[in-house]
């Protein structure tokens, strides 16, 4: 992986990260400045995005160590930060998202 491809993988997992942690608080600004919509089709869009690019960097990350085949390389261990960071994180948002619908 090139240290460009790393630089911008590293990017969107880190708007990725800012996206579900404050997407109540996103829903509510864009509701604010928009208000066409309730806050909850915000949030749910919010989320959407941000689940959309989290799986868009795993499936990249996943598929350029299918096509690469070197036997040393950071594809694990950046694959294995992904589910160890990423997921907990948009699982909060998708809870986040569920308390929402109650």
């Amino acid at each position: 992986m090139s240290k460009t491809q790393f630089s911008c993988l590293l990017f969107l997992q880190l708007v990725n990260i800012w996206l579900s942690f404050y997407a109540q608080d996103l829903a509510y600004q864009l509701e604010n400045v928009f208000g066409e919509f309730r806050p909850f089709t915000y949030l749910t869009a919010v989320t959407v995005f941000s689940m959309a690019i989290y799986l868009f960097v795993l499936i990249f990350i996943t598929w350029r160590k299918l096509i690469s085949r070197r036997p040393a390389s950071n594809y694990e261990y950046t694959l294995i930060l992904m589910l160890a960071i990423g997921l907990p994180i948009n699982f909060w948002s998708l809870f986040v998202l569920a308390m929402w619908l109650v």
